[in-house]
C-alpha cells in the first residue's frame, strides 16, 4: 500500500487537478520507462531437458516492449471527492473483486492506451499511486502479467 502525508484536503474543488496531477506523473514515468525485450519461440521440447529453450531453427520473434500485462491504482474504500469526480468524467470502475475503485495506468497514461507493455503499465500505475497518496487518498498499485 502507497501511503504518505497528505499535502491537502482532497475537495470537489481541487479533484480534477490532483487527477491532471497523477495524470502528467504517469505520462513521465511511462516515457521513462524503457521495458525489457524479450524472445518468443517454440521451445525445444515440451517436457523435461530443453523445456525452458528457445529453439532458434524455428521462427522467433522480437518483441521490444517486454512482457504482456496490465497495471492500475485501486481506491479504497471507493468514496470521497476524487472517486466521485472520477465516476463523473468516466474515468475507472467499481472493483467487484475486493471492493475498492480502479482506474487503469492508461486511464492515468493516455500514450500507453494501445500499448501491452507490463513495465510501462507499471510505471504509470506506481507514478500515478504516488500523487493521490501525496494528497492521502487511500491506495494500492496492483498489476498482472498476460
Amino acid at each position: 500500500m502507497t501511503t504518505a502525508t497528505a499535502t491537502r484536503k482532497v475537495s470537489a474543488a481541487n479533484a480534477y487537478d490532483i487527477y491532471v496531477e497523477a495524470c502528467a506523473a504517469a505520462e513521465a514515468a511511462a516515457k521513462a520507462c524503457t521495458p525489457t525485450p524479450m524472445i518468443v519461440g517454440e521451445a525445444k521440447a515440451i517436457f523435461g531437458p530443453g523445456s525452458d529453450e528457445i529453439d532458434y531453427s524455428k521462427k522467433t520473434y522480437y518483441v521490444a516492449s517486454g512482457i504482456c500485462g496490465n497495471a492500475s491504482v485501486r481506491i479504497k474504500p471507493a468514496r470521497g471527492a476524487f472517486v466521485t469526480m472520477a465516476k463523473k468524467r468516466g474515468v475507472g470502475s467499481a472493483n467487484y473483486y475486493g471492493g475498492g475503485y480502479s482506474i487503469y495506468a492508461w486511464e492515468f497514461a493516455a500514450s500507453i492506451r494501445g500499448s501491452q507493455s507490463y513495465e510501462i503499465a507499471c510505471a504509470a500505475a506506481k507514478a500515478a499511486a504516488g500523487v493521490l497518496s501525496k494528497y492521502g487518498i487511500s491506495c494500492t498499485f496492483e498489476s498482472y502479467i498476460d
